[in-house]
């Protein structure tokens, strides 16, 4: 049986989760999920949270781990929230909020499932096997945990090259 090991900005040992099941539960109501009460099954709620917040680790944040061996994306040293900094013993609410909606994402889909950045578009059976691909569709797309981190992340640059 895992055991939630929540991170709450003092860099824990071994954390797998920025959110605690009663905080996950009422996110998750408030925003109309119903959970089958205490039938739930914990660990499934458990789970979810830890797979959210792996799912978190494809983000690129501003700031650096504090420790290079930590288990998750935060703490961080040199962090921010829409440009003010965040002390390196704080995790911002954006980050647990997005954990719970990653979690509550990750209980009907496979976040962490493998791609090779091709979705399949069409498929024939018939006599012979035809499949049509579309290219470089990357990995699992969540937009609203990436609503809630958009404060938090390096903007995006791009690079313009003339001929």
């Amino acid at each position: 049986i895992m055991s939630l090991i929540i991170e709450d900005g003092t860099n824990v040992s071994g954390a797998n989760s920025f959110a605690s099941i009663s905080e996950f539960v009422a996110y998750a109501t408030s925003k109309g999920k119903i959970f089958s009460g205490d039938s739930e099954q914990p660990f499934e709620l458990e789970a979810a949270l830890v797979r959210g917040a792996l799912f978190l680790d494809k983000f690129d944040f501003v700031g650096d781990k504090v420790n290079p061996l930590q288990s998750l994306s935060w703490p961080r040293k040199n962090g921010v929230v829409d440009d003010y900094s965040v002390p390196s013993t704080l995790i911002p609410e954006q980050i647990k909020k997005a954990n719970m909606e990653a979690a509550l994402i990750a209980l009907k889909h496979d976040m962490l499932k493998p791609t090779d950045g091709k979705k399949v578009t069409s498929e024939k059976v018939p006599g012979v096997i035809e499949k049509s691909f579309s290219e470089n569709q990357g990995s699992f797309k969540a937009p609203s945990v990436e609503l809630i981190l958009k404060p938090l992340l390096k903007p995006v640059s791009f690079n313009v090259v003339r001929a």
